[in-house]
């Protein structure tokens, strides 16, 4: 019964994403609860996309960097430009609007390539660019925040390197080894169960990042 629930969880992905972005709005309760275990759920979700991952496509996109380039400048480079752009124009406080264009400058969310699973997109694609995102933000977020507001961002490179190999390194070593540990035949045959549980991280990420937003608007 728990992996027919999960399989069907995983058909319904998009439904239940919904469900945990909105349901956080509407229960700060839930919301708050959810946001001592992000991190927790994050090494999870990584863990859980590199479990499912295809990693010759993965290799397949790396073969093709034009692609994953664009999408990395665009990420890091047009998007900050493009929101001061629409920013500045608006007559919002200077505070809110080095928040918004500083946002803009950090790299992808490294839940993106489960976000992408549960939609139906390219996943290894999403993993990619998650990941050269990730790797360059420390030397392109500086500079434009330099440029566009004039303001001298730092990122500690021990802090950085640190949370990356949090994130990406250990789940990455947790996923490998849960490969060798459980064969192809077995990750073919409960495919669907695991995409499940990871819908239902989703979900709970969901609830988490929600927290604060209704102190926020009051």
């Amino acid at each position: 019964m728990p992996l027919r629930f999960l399989a069907l969880s995983a058909r319904k992905a998009s439904v239940l994403l919904a469900v945990g972005i909105f349901g956080g709005v509407v229960s700060p309760g839930l919301a708050r609860a959810f946001s001592g275990i992000v991190t927790l759920d994050v090494l999870a979700m990584m863990t859980l996309v590199l479990l499912r991952v295809d990693i010759p496509g993965t290799l397949a996109h790396l073969r093709r960097p034009v692609r994953v380039a664009a999408i990395v400048a665009f990420q890091l480079l047009a998007c900050p430009v493009l929101v001061w752009a629409v920013a500045s124009p608006l007559g919002l406080d200077g505070g809110i609007t080095a928040g918004i264009v500083i946002f803009a400058t950090g790299c992808a969310a490294t839940s993106s390539a489960a976000f992408a699973r549960m939609v139906g997109l390219d996943p290894e694609l999403s993993l990619v660019t998650s990941l050269a995102t990730t790797l360059l933000v420390p030397f392109t977020a500086p500079p434009m925040a330099l440029l566009l507001l004039g303001i001298d961002l730092s990122i500690g490179a021990g802090a950085f390197m640190g949370r990356l190999a949090l994130i990406v390194g250990l789940p990455m070593l947790i996923s490998l080894a849960l490969r060798r540990l459980i064969g192809p035949a077995w990750l073919e045959r409960w495919a669907d169960a695991v995409d499940g549980l990871l819908v239902w991280l989703v979900v709970f990420y969901g609830f988490a990042i929600m927290d604060g937003l209704a102190a926020c608007r009051t």
